[in-house]
């Protein structure tokens, strides 16, 4: 093993966030013992996006390095802390690989615009108008579906104009709230996962282009002839696998919560009234029946 795939292999994770897009988060709960690794997490996983600028005294991170010169975005991620055992040369081909990412595009887009912008503001000496990108969502957010566009997000300039209706992804031009992104979003993955999906593809057949998250996941982890960089992961992909089930249960979870007439609530009648009985002070909520 040659000493790029040693330091590949054993930094994977630092090498896939300083080239994420946006942040992943979760309380990982390594279990005891000397065994084999295993990625275990305990609560919700959390995955946000970043303003286009960072906060005053804030480094530059996710899709905040894709802004800024080429070279100076490598030397940034290099000089992180965290990427001490990393190598420039990685670094360096993951970058020139990303070139065509579409997300790539859609940032330095957005910067183009917001330059624009502040010209026409000095020209003619008023304040800039608000930025934001928006990043388009599939036409039902309860499947689990590619994007239908060329582009895979739309750049707005103003508060006039309406934004697009199936929307899951918002980034600020600055000062406002980073923006927590939906598990049901379709460029998750690819936006968290750029090592495991370099290529961005949208594929859609004349029979069905529709499918419910599980069927999506099997697809993309099932095993087929060639390179594959997803189950080259290590460590990565175990996070992937991990984070792939909790979107997919917490998707179960929904459509529960969303179909109760259709899952017939009302014949656990009994239930209804011992609840109501337990909790005459206290009030209970809305109350989720799950099936059996």
């Amino acid at each position: 093993m040659t000493g790029i795939q040693t330091t590949l292999e054993k930094n994977i994770w630092n090498y896939n966030s300083s080239f994420a897009f946006a942040s992943f988060g979760a309380a990982v709960k390594p279990p005891p013992g000397h065994g084999p690794y295993c990625f275990r997490l305990q609560g919700q996983t959390y995955h946000y996006a970043t303003n286009l600028h960072p906060n005053e005294n804030e480094e530059r991170k996710y899709g905040q390095l894709y802004i800024i010169e080429t070279n100076e975005a490598l030397h940034l991620r290099l000089n992180a802390t965290q990427n001490s055992d990393c190598l420039y040369s990685v670094f360096k081909k993951i970058s020139q690989s990303m070139v065509d990412n579409p997300y790539v595009r859609a940032y330095k887009n957005m910067r183009t615009v917001e330059l624009e912008e502040q010209q026409r503001a000095t020209l003619q000496n008023v304040s800039p108008r608000k930025i934001t990108m928006q990043f388009i969502a599939g036409s039902d957010a309860r499947r689990y579906n590619n994007p239908t566009n060329d582009e895979v997000a739309v750049i707005f300039v103003g508060d006039n104009g309406a934004p697009p209706v199936h929307r899951d992804i918002i980034v600020y031009r600055e000062g406002q709230q980073r923006e927590r992104i939906s598990y049901l979003s379709c460029h998750l993955d690819a936006i968290i996962y750029p090592l495991l999906i370099p290529h961005v593809e949208n594929r859609q057949t004349r029979v069905r282009n529709k499918v419910f998250m599980q069927e999506f996941y099997a697809y993309r982890l099932s095993i087929r002839d060639g390179f594959s960089p997803m189950h080259s992961g290590g460590k990565l992909f175990q996070q992937y696998i991990v984070d792939a089930y909790v979107k997919v249960e917490g998707c179960r979870l929904k459509f529960i919560a969303e179909n109760q007439a259709q899952l017939r609530v009302a014949m656990y009648s009994g239930l209804m009234d011992h609840l109501a009985r337990n909790n005459e002070t206290e009030d209970p909520g809305i109350p989720v029946i799950l099936p059996s």
